[in-house]
């Protein structure tokens, strides 16, 4: 008896949209792109594993729209991606992460096949190629394909923020090591391409990725108490064996930038989402007082990205990005400083003890 042919593997795939004026012939203020002005100022939002229509990516752009509209900033386009994932597991995509990042990660048997099938059919996803052929290439080749000057290549690239959410923060690691590697197929110096992506300015809520050794100028927001967080990287694993009630507190995490506190949601809510993000008094009144400064930083980090990708200078400070009359970011580092050396120390004193490996 022949055996059953094996099912022909599915790749994946990213669709961009962008909010538009609502009209009968867009009643949702949505349309379809294949291109982004390299010209225009533009916030890129990638959203969560979640995002596989364009009406969930939609949502993720009306919410950067009223924060934008409530800053009075009409100038900026809004894109916002969804996915195709195909037969890729967003979950073994972030193994793969955080294995290339040095973490110890282990599967069982049946998830390192599915895994390994996926590495041998599409090594490089095509959610990642796609991400930078659209948002990236064109701000570094000319239609001809010749390289940019360096000078035009930065504003370029200052002229855009990207905004992720939960995996969509993984998508943007990989399409950051991707893009490192094209540039070197292009021509471009370590040098040169380290200056260039770190004019690349990346707002992460709630990532589920790696926060160490990242590429692009990232800062991300995260609540302590996100059960999303749990076993992903050794400061969420630190952070969920504690029971303290941490206050909004700032940490530079090896190149990375995060703004972190325990329990922003009141009532047990979901402390992964990022509905309270949006300008709406409803959905304001269910942030705790450590919410109201944390998601307070990451709309002022929003609205000062945005003023930013208009001017095309140079990328702000982290304290210039989340500085305002309720966020006071010399608190805040403080505050970090002496939490983040505790937990050091702490985890180096672990480490004399037999290293515990992540079971999935």
């Amino acid at each position: 008896m022949s055996e059953t042919p094996s099912k022909p593997y599915c790749p994946s795939h990213l669709r961009l949209i962008r909010r538009v004026q609502k009209s009968a012939f867009n009643p949702y203020g949505v349309t379809n792109v294949t291109r982004i002005a390299i010209n225009q100022p533009a916030m890129i939002l990638f959203g969560g594993d979640c995002t596989d229509f364009p009406r969930v990516a939609n949502n993720y752009a009306s919410m950067m729209e009223s924060i934008l509209k409530n800053a009075n900033i009409h100038d900026v386009q809004i894109y916002s991606a969804y996915y195709m994932f195909g037969d890729r597991n967003t979950f073994l995509d972030r193994v793969n992460i955080f294995r290339r990042a040095g973490d110890r990660v282990t599967l069982k048997a049946a998830n390192e096949c599915k895994l390994a099938n996926m590495n041998a059919n599409e090594p490089i996803p095509n959610i990642v190629q796609r991400a930078f052929n659209l948002i990236f290439k064109p701000r570094l080749v000319n239609a001809t394909g010749h390289r940019r000057d360096i000078n035009s290549v930065v504003t370029n690239m200052r002229r855009i923020c990207l905004w992720a959410h939960s995996h969509g923060a993984a998508i943007i690691r990989q399409v950051s090591d991707y893009m490192a590697d094209q540039m070197r197929d292009m021509g471009f110096s370590n040098t040169e391409i380290t200056q260039i992506q770190q004019n690349v300015l990346v707002i992460q809520h709630a990532p589920i990725t790696p926060l160490h050794h990242v590429r692009f100028n990232t800062l991300s927001f995260a609540s302590i108490s996100d059960y999303m967080m749990d076993l992903n990287n050794n400061m969420s694993d630190w952070f969920f064996t504690k029971t303290k009630n941490y206050p909004p507190m700032y940490m530079s995490v090896a190149s990375g930038n995060l703004i972190i506190a325990s329990n922003l949601i009141i009532d047990g809510g979901d402390e992964h989402d990022t509905c309270q993000l949006r300008i709406d008094p409803n959905w304001d009144k269910q942030l705790t007082p450590n919410g109201h400064v944390v998601f307070d930083a990451e709309r002022n980090a929003i609205v000062a990205a945005a003023h930013n990708t208009i001017t095309a200078g140079e990328i702000p400070s982290v304290a210039e990005l989340v500085s305002g009359p309720t966020v006071d970011f010399e608190k805040m580092r403080q505050s970090g400083q002496a939490v983040y050396d505790h937990m050091v120390n702490d985890l180096r004193h672990r480490k004399q003890s037999p290293k515990r490996a992540h079971q999935k």
